[in-house]
Formats: C-alpha cells, structure tokens, sequence
C-alpha cells in the first residue's frame, strides 16, 4: 500500500499544487512578466483569483509507484477539496476493487479510515488535526509526511489566505520559451519550469534543506491534456516523477499519476460524519499495522537516498543545471 512508501506519499503531496499551478497558469489570458518582483506578485494575484473563482474541485485518476526492492503498487485516487471547509483524499486498491484509506479533514478536525487490502475489517481514526502530528512525529519518516500534509491541508483549509505564504519566490529567469522559478519551501528549495506562452508546468525539481535522506524529486508534466471536460483542459493529464539519491542520483522511487476526470461541482459535501466502526484517538495510529510496517520500509529507503557524510558532515552537493534534454516546451 502507498501508505508504506513514505518517499512516494511525499512525493505525491508536492505533486498536487503542481496541478494548481496548471490552473493559475492558464486561466489566464496575459503572458507572465519575467521580473523577479511582477512575477511574484502575478503569481499570488493569480492564486487568489483562483481560490475565488473555484471554491470547490474534484480530481481522480491513477496512481503508479515502484520502488526498490518492492512490488509495483497500482491504485486508483479521488481527491475533493471545498476551500476552507473540507478536504477529502480516498484511495481505492483495484485489485481487490476496495477503497483502502479515505483522509477526511476540516480546519480542526481530521478522520482517517483505513482498510488493509483484502481485510475484512476497517479502523477510523478521528481527532484535532494537531494531534495527528504528535500522533506520528517521533520517527524521522513520519514526521516529514506529516509536515508536508499539514502544509497541504492548511492551503486549503485557512481562510483568509496566510499573510505568510509557506511558498517564497526567490529567482526567476526569462528564456525563450520557457520561465525558470526557484522557490523556498519550509522543507527546502524547489525549481519550477513554466512554459512562458501560458505559464503552464512542465518541470518541478525539489531538494530538502537539510535532510538529504528525504530524496530529491524530478517531476516531468505532460502537456497533454485529457479532454473529458471543459474544466479538465486545463489540467495535464499525467505526471510522471522520480524520487532519487541528491548526491549519487541513484533512482530509489518512480512515481506515475494520471488524471482521469476533473469537475467543479460536489453534491454532497464530503463530511466527518460517516457511517464506519468507532473511531479511535489520533493517537493509537501508531499502532496501526500499515505504519508498524512502513517504519523497517522506510528507513531502508530513507538510508539508500541519504548522503554520505565526510568528516562527519554530510555532503550536500550544488544544484545541476537543467540539462539540455529538459529544456523543452
């Protein structure tokens, strides 16, 4: 199950805002300024503007991981966002056609419920949102999961807009077809290619601050589109990224999402209050058997990706260049 690929869910986390910025890109009609200082603030009044004109999305799709050592794992994902007052990520196994785990979360609230694959039984988690940190943080594998989906979830879910993005432009760089962002993330750096006719996405590279164990992510976005709405348009239809050593750039993880179907209207609003067995506090997670398991799992990984140290320091390598191969439109 994906919940065992700490990287991969990682990885996916930073995927979805991708698909936002494929939105704020194309909806509109101005090309984007090329200076560091109009550019950013293109960028946030194209983020509100988005907020305000869609207060509620639904995607779905594919999911496609393979990691080292590991089975590929295969799944089907529906992810319902109604801006600040819910958001709803379900993950369906096919092939037991079941839904596996459905994260359900308000401004204060989260729920989660679980169901292994071919279980009978299912288990549901319910608590304040910051508990699920506390809940999950003490290893090193959980506790960066976790900062990533708070982050995610907080986008959505707080209203007004933070004063303080947690996304800061800090480089911007004009080419002829393209535009080169470098942007600061709370867990590190990230570079993002637009396409400059129409600020669509075509590259997302991330690299964590610190922790080189976390991986670096390459994600390359098709420029095709799926054509089963007139809201899916703008959207690509497949991401497909690499989560891989900072250093050696040995490919530890290989990630594949493809969207299938995007709508803008929810009936019903998804809710904290579903039918399922007792919930259980925020805090027995732990003691879940996927995150028993995932621990051995993804410390082996977070080991393979992690740098090794000189002097016992660890080696934190420059950025590379963007290579010729990937400058493209």
């Amino acid at each position: 199950m994906l919940l065992k690929r700490v990287p991969a869910a990682s990885a996916l986390l930073a995927v979805l805002p991708v698909l936002l910025l494929a939105l704020v890109g194309c909806e509109a009609d101005k090309p984007w300024p090329t200076d560091r200082k109009n550019l950013e603030t293109e960028l946030i009044t194209r983020t509100l503007a988005l907020r305000e004109k869609l207060p509620v999305i639904g995607l779905e799709g594919r999911v496609t991981v393979e990691a080292t050592g590991e089975r590929k794992l295969e799944g089907h994902w529906k992810l319902i966002a109604v801006r600040g007052k819910v958001v709803e990520l379900t993950l369906s196994s096919p092939l037991f056609n079941e839904t596996v785990a459905r994260l359900t979360a308000t401004p204060e609230t989260l729920r989660l419920w679980l169901k292994p694959p071919g279980k009978r039984d299912a288990r549901v988690y319910l608590g304040p949102r910051s508990n699920f940190e506390v809940a999950l943080s003490p290893p090193p594998w959980a506790r960066d999961f976790v900062r990533e989906l708070t982050a995610w979830l907080d986008a959505w879910l707080m209203v007004p807009v933070p004063s303080q993005p947690s996304l800061h432009l800090t480089g911007a760089q004009a080419m002829d077809d393209a535009l080169i962002l470098e942007l600061q993330r709370e867990l590190g750096t990230a570079q993002l290619r637009l396409r400059r006719r129409d600020g669509f996405p075509l590259l997302l590279e991330t690299r964590p601050a610190a922790d080189s164990s976390l991986g670096c992510l390459s994600l390359r976005i098709s420029p095709e589109r799926p054509h089963l709405s007139r809201s899916s348009a703008l959207l690509p239809r497949e991401l497909q990224g690499e989560v891989r050593s900072c250093c050696t750039g040995t490919v530890e993880l290989a990630l594949r999402l493809r969207v299938n179907r995007v709508w803008t209207e929810v009936d019903p609003i998804p809710s904290l209050e579903q039918e399922g067995p007792k919930p259980r506090a925020l805090a027995e997670l732990s003691q879940h058997e996927w995150f028993r398991r995932a621990g051995p799992i993804a410390s082996a990984q977070r080991a393979r990706l992690a740098c090794p140290t000189v002097g016992g320091a660890t080696a934190h390598p420059e950025r590379q260049e963007i290579t010729g191969q990937d400058r493209r439109k």
